[in-house]
């Protein structure tokens, strides 16, 4: 089965208030108001518990524990307009792992609030959503930071907002290589968790 291989699709976009009604063990996304029923990668779990455990510690060192949220699956960000309420969203991400600046969690699991910085474990069921859909949904929604990182091909892509909010040409880096995280002020040596 491959991670998209689901989807759900009405006469009106899909929700945040349909996505609840949904089975939770599904872990269910909404994009631009299309449902995805994406299957978890196991193999990148441990990886990315130790990367979220590392940023929790890098935090704490720059006293930024308190302003800043660290989420993973199954969790979820609900990105709405400004006319919207939170149960209008449509479009609600399960990101592998988010920075939240100020979040506040509006049901069990979903928060809102201003992402610093996402990571997504692409794969090649995934890489399209994640370089396009994803990509304009975060540099709209100004999320600072987002990383795509490519298992397969040994590459992690770093997307940065300039100041004109947009995102710069992305950085590529090999798991070989050190990244540094402008937003998170921090580095990371890619080899310690892929």
């Amino acid at each position: 089965m491959s991670e998209y291989e689901q989807t759900k699709t009405g006469p009106v976009p899909y929700t945040l208030e349909d996505l609840l009604n949904w089975p939770a063990e599904e872990c269910w996304e909404i994009l631009q108001g299309v449902g995805y029923a994406p299957v978890e990668a196991l193999k990148n779990q441990s990886a990315v518990k130790k990367l979220s455990d590392h940023l929790t510690e890098k935090l704490a060192e720059n006293h930024q524990e308190k302003k800043l949220t660290i989420i993973s699956r199954p969790s979820g960000i609900a990105f709405h307009e400004e006319y919207e309420s939170f149960e209008e969203s449509s479009s609600v991400v399960k990101p592998d792992l988010a920075v939240l600046n100020n979040a506040q969690e509006i049901v069990e699991n979903y928060f809102t609030g201003s992402p610093k910085f996402i990571l997504a474990v692409s794969n090649a069921e995934s890489a399209l959503r994640d370089h396009m859909q994803r990509l304009a949904l975060y540099e709209t929604s100004q999320v600072a930071e987002y990383w795509i990182l490519e298992q397969e091909q040994g590459i992690l892509w770093q997307h940065l907002l300039n100041k004109e909010g947009k995102y710069e040409l992305p950085t590529e880096y090999k798991f070989t290589d050190s990244i540094s995280s402008p937003t998170l002020n921090t580095s990371i040596n890619l080899s310690e968790f892929w």
